[in-house]
């Protein structure tokens, strides 16, 4: 699972506030039990919430997450079925390995990947999820952002892979961008395409998806 939480905003009010919807959160995930999820925007004190409302996750973060140059980027996993092999974060921008802007987006934000090589204990089967949130936006400058943001992941699966073909990568995020034609910004997402990744809301709709 992967969804972007919303941050905490206290224009929220009702059902909306996160007061409310963190329950609502909990409730949904246990009814639906996900292994893996992927987590945007939540910020400190509901990350606080979260890992007291579901214990049985383990939770990653990006370094320096909460600060002024960390991002808001998390996987939780479930302690029992998985062991965690290795974890790492990068930022979306053309400085990678430090706390940096992306690129010439107009929104002057920090944006990362954060990525975790897990071990199912029952299975021995080991598989990589990666976690991000591109930059928002849809003028030229910031779909260039956006490509480079895909074209900057699949060079680090590239590297921690080894470049194995069987390896099995998930890719999971809020892009600020679909697939959709009509939407101009669904170029920065092809390069995933392209190297052989497959768009998992449309085999999920297949019938004759596996």
């Amino acid at each position: 699972m992967q969804f972007n939480i919303r941050y905490m905003n206290n224009d929220d009010t009702g059902d909306t506030h996160w007061t409310v919807r963190k329950n609502a959160i909990k409730t949904m995930i246990r009814e639906l039990q996900p292994d893996v999820i992927g987590i945007n925007e939540a910020r400190t004190s509901q990350r606080t919430d979260l890992k007291a409302l579901l214990p049985e996750y383990e939770f990653l973060e990006v370094p320096n997450t909460g600060t002024s140059s960390g991002g808001n980027v998390n996987i939780m996993y479930v302690k029992e079925k998985f062991k965690l092999l290795a974890s790492k974060s990068f930022y979306l921008s053309a400085t990678p390995n430090v706390p940096s802007f992306t690129w010439d987006s107009t929104q002057k934000q920090y944006h990362v990947c954060i990525w975790a090589l897990l071990k199912d204990n029952e299975t021995g089967k080991e598989f990589y999820f990666f976690a991000t949130h591109y930059n928002t936006g849809s003028t030229d400058v910031d779909i260039q952002a956006k490509t480079n943001s895909t074209n900057l992941i699949l060079s680090r699966i590239e590297e921690v892979t080894g470049g194995d073909s069987k390896a099995i990568v998930f890719v999971a995020g809020d892009m600020n961008a679909s697939m959709e034609s009509n939407d101009s910004r669904c170029v920065s997402l092809k390069p995933y395409l392209e190297n052989g990744f497959k768009n998992a809301r449309v085999s999920a709709l297949s019938t004759d998806s596996v």
